[in-house]
Protein backbone atom coordinates (compact mmCIF):
# COMPACT_ATOMS: atom_id res chain seq x y z
CA UNK A 1 0.00 0.00 0.00
CA UNK A 2 0.88 3.44 -0.77
CA UNK A 3 1.49 6.01 1.74
CA UNK A 4 -1.66 7.84 0.31
CA UNK A 5 -3.63 5.08 2.70
CA UNK A 6 -2.89 6.63 6.18
CA UNK A 7 -4.21 10.42 5.90
CA UNK A 8 -2.75 13.47 7.41
CA UNK A 9 -3.81 17.01 8.24
CA UNK A 10 -3.84 17.76 4.55
CA UNK A 11 -5.62 14.76 3.40
CA UNK A 12 -8.27 15.20 6.16
CA UNK A 13 -8.70 18.66 5.03
CA UNK A 14 -8.51 18.11 1.01
CA UNK A 15 -11.29 15.75 2.19
CA UNK A 16 -14.01 18.27 3.75
CA UNK A 17 -13.04 20.47 0.80
CA UNK A 18 -14.11 18.12 -1.77
CA UNK A 19 -17.14 17.04 0.32
CA UNK A 20 -18.27 20.54 0.66
CA UNK A 21 -17.72 21.45 -2.82
CA UNK A 22 -19.78 18.09 -4.34
CA UNK A 23 -21.29 16.20 -1.51
CA UNK A 24 -22.73 13.39 -4.30
CA UNK A 25 -19.10 12.80 -5.78
CA UNK A 26 -18.66 11.17 -2.06
CA UNK A 27 -21.72 10.22 -0.60
CA UNK A 28 -23.73 7.37 -1.81
CA UNK A 29 -27.26 7.05 -0.30
CA UNK A 30 -26.82 3.70 0.84
CA UNK A 31 -24.06 5.15 2.98
CA UNK A 32 -26.16 7.94 4.34
CA UNK A 33 -29.63 5.85 5.16
CA UNK A 34 -27.26 3.36 7.10
CA UNK A 35 -25.13 5.94 8.85
CA UNK A 36 -28.75 8.12 9.93
CA UNK A 37 -29.65 4.43 11.22
CA UNK A 38 -26.64 3.47 12.89
CA UNK A 39 -27.20 6.56 14.99
CA UNK A 40 -31.22 6.53 15.27
CA UNK A 41 -30.37 3.58 16.78
CA UNK A 42 -27.87 4.78 18.80
CA UNK A 43 -29.90 7.73 20.02
CA UNK A 44 -32.79 5.07 21.12
CA UNK A 45 -30.89 2.45 22.75
CA UNK A 46 -29.25 5.46 25.09
CA UNK A 47 -33.47 6.83 25.48
CA UNK A 48 -34.75 3.01 26.38
CA UNK A 49 -32.41 3.27 29.42
CA UNK A 50 -35.21 6.23 30.66
CA UNK A 51 -38.21 5.95 28.65
CA UNK A 52 -38.90 1.90 29.13
CA UNK A 53 -41.72 1.70 26.01
CA UNK A 54 -38.90 1.84 23.89
CA UNK A 55 -36.93 -1.71 24.67
CA UNK A 56 -40.22 -3.53 22.70
CA UNK A 57 -39.71 -1.23 19.78
CA UNK A 58 -36.03 -1.97 20.01
CA UNK A 59 -36.04 -5.33 20.92
CA UNK A 60 -38.66 -5.81 17.78
CA UNK A 61 -36.37 -3.90 15.43
CA UNK A 62 -32.90 -5.26 16.08
CA UNK A 63 -32.72 -8.75 14.35
CA UNK A 64 -33.68 -6.52 10.95
CA UNK A 65 -31.23 -3.83 11.93
CA UNK A 66 -28.52 -6.16 12.87
CA UNK A 67 -28.72 -7.94 9.38
CA UNK A 68 -28.75 -4.77 7.75
CA UNK A 69 -25.68 -3.56 9.42
CA UNK A 70 -24.54 -7.11 8.57
CA UNK A 71 -25.03 -6.61 4.71
CA UNK A 72 -23.72 -3.31 4.65
CA UNK A 73 -20.55 -3.92 6.30
CA UNK A 74 -19.90 -7.63 4.68
CA UNK A 75 -21.06 -5.94 1.16
CA UNK A 76 -18.94 -3.05 1.36
CA UNK A 77 -15.70 -4.87 2.60
CA UNK A 78 -16.24 -7.39 -0.87
CA UNK A 79 -17.49 -4.73 -3.46
CA UNK A 80 -13.44 -2.58 -2.00
CA UNK A 81 -11.53 -5.71 -2.17
CA UNK A 82 -12.73 -6.90 -5.39
CA UNK A 83 -11.79 -3.08 -6.66
CA UNK A 84 -8.37 -3.43 -4.98
CA UNK A 85 -7.79 -6.82 -6.80
CA UNK A 86 -9.23 -5.99 -10.10
CA UNK A 87 -7.82 -2.18 -10.80
CA UNK A 88 -4.58 -1.81 -8.32
CA UNK A 89 -2.15 -2.28 -11.39
CA UNK A 90 -4.31 0.67 -13.36
CA UNK A 91 -5.15 3.23 -10.63
CA UNK A 92 -3.35 2.49 -7.28
CA UNK A 93 -4.42 5.49 -5.05
CA UNK A 94 -7.82 5.51 -5.58
CA UNK A 95 -8.30 1.62 -5.17
CA UNK A 96 -6.56 1.77 -1.80
CA UNK A 97 -9.19 5.53 -1.00
CA UNK A 98 -11.82 3.10 -2.25
CA UNK A 99 -10.26 0.41 -0.13
CA UNK A 100 -10.00 2.23 3.16
CA UNK A 101 -13.66 3.29 2.42
CA UNK A 102 -14.57 -0.18 2.43
CA UNK A 103 -12.79 -0.06 5.68
CA UNK A 104 -14.66 2.17 7.38
CA UNK A 105 -18.30 1.13 5.84
CA UNK A 106 -17.48 -2.31 7.31
CA UNK A 107 -16.42 -0.64 10.61
CA UNK A 108 -19.69 0.99 10.89
CA UNK A 109 -21.58 -2.26 9.89
CA UNK A 110 -19.92 -3.65 12.68
CA UNK A 111 -20.64 -1.82 15.14
CA UNK A 112 -24.47 -0.85 14.19
CA UNK A 113 -24.83 -5.24 13.68
CA UNK A 114 -23.22 -5.66 17.34
CA UNK A 115 -25.58 -3.27 19.12
CA UNK A 116 -28.35 -4.17 17.27
CA UNK A 117 -27.59 -8.10 17.79
CA UNK A 118 -26.89 -7.29 21.69
CA UNK A 119 -30.88 -5.32 21.69
CA UNK A 120 -32.22 -8.63 20.06
CA UNK A 121 -30.67 -10.83 22.44
CA UNK A 122 -32.94 -9.91 24.90
CA UNK A 123 -35.93 -10.87 23.25
CA UNK A 124 -37.08 -13.86 21.16
CA UNK A 125 -35.82 -12.76 17.98
CA UNK A 126 -37.67 -13.78 14.58
CA UNK A 127 -34.48 -14.14 12.17
CA UNK A 128 -35.55 -15.70 9.23
CA UNK A 129 -38.52 -12.57 9.11
CA UNK A 130 -35.80 -10.08 9.83
CA UNK A 131 -33.42 -11.84 7.35
CA UNK A 132 -36.54 -11.59 4.71
CA UNK A 133 -36.88 -7.51 5.57
CA UNK A 134 -32.84 -7.29 5.58
CA UNK A 135 -32.94 -8.51 2.25
CA UNK A 136 -35.87 -6.44 0.83
CA UNK A 137 -34.61 -3.49 2.34
CA UNK A 138 -31.05 -4.08 0.23
CA UNK A 139 -32.84 -5.24 -2.95
CA UNK A 140 -34.78 -1.77 -2.80
CA UNK A 141 -31.37 0.00 -2.04
CA UNK A 142 -30.31 -1.30 -5.52
CA UNK A 143 -33.04 -1.23 -7.54
CA UNK A 144 -34.22 2.26 -6.55
CA UNK A 145 -31.45 4.29 -5.56
CA UNK A 146 -28.74 2.81 -7.70
CA UNK A 147 -25.66 3.02 -5.41
CA UNK A 148 -23.39 5.21 -7.09
CA UNK A 149 -19.69 3.35 -5.85
CA UNK A 150 -21.00 0.48 -7.60
CA UNK A 151 -20.10 1.84 -10.68
CA UNK A 152 -16.44 2.25 -9.98
CA UNK A 153 -14.61 1.96 -13.01
CA UNK A 154 -17.44 1.12 -15.25
CA UNK A 155 -18.48 -1.90 -13.64
CA UNK A 156 -21.84 -0.99 -12.38
CA UNK A 157 -23.62 -3.83 -14.36
CA UNK A 158 -21.44 -6.75 -13.18
CA UNK A 159 -21.54 -5.72 -9.21
CA UNK A 160 -25.15 -4.55 -9.67
CA UNK A 161 -25.97 -8.17 -11.08
CA UNK A 162 -23.76 -10.02 -8.21
CA UNK A 163 -25.56 -7.93 -5.60
CA UNK A 164 -29.09 -9.46 -6.99
CA UNK A 165 -27.88 -12.45 -7.44
CA UNK A 166 -26.33 -12.70 -3.58
CA UNK A 167 -29.65 -11.24 -2.30
CA UNK A 168 -31.81 -13.61 -4.47
CA UNK A 169 -29.37 -16.64 -3.54
CA UNK A 170 -29.86 -15.60 0.51
CA UNK A 171 -33.33 -14.78 0.05
CA UNK A 172 -34.25 -18.63 -1.88
CA UNK A 173 -31.97 -19.80 1.38
CA UNK A 174 -34.18 -17.97 3.56
CA UNK A 175 -37.75 -19.34 2.32
CA UNK A 176 -36.09 -22.85 2.45
CA UNK A 177 -35.31 -22.54 5.95
CA UNK A 178 -39.05 -21.13 6.79
CA UNK A 179 -40.18 -24.36 4.93
CA UNK A 180 -38.39 -26.77 6.54
CA UNK A 181 -38.77 -25.03 10.68
CA UNK A 182 -41.23 -26.26 12.47
CA UNK A 183 -44.81 -24.96 12.64
CA UNK A 184 -45.54 -23.91 16.43
CA UNK A 185 -48.82 -25.44 17.42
Amino acid sequence: MHPSVVPGFGDLAGLVAFVLRDPYLFISSSTVMTTAIFAALLVLAVLSIRVTPLNGVLQRSAPVLALVFSYFGLGSLALSVEILVRFHAAIPVETEIQFVSGLGHFAIGAAGALMAWRLAADGRPRWLLANAIALLYWALQIVILDPPWFSFQGQGELVRTAALATIAAFAFVTSLRARLSPRPA
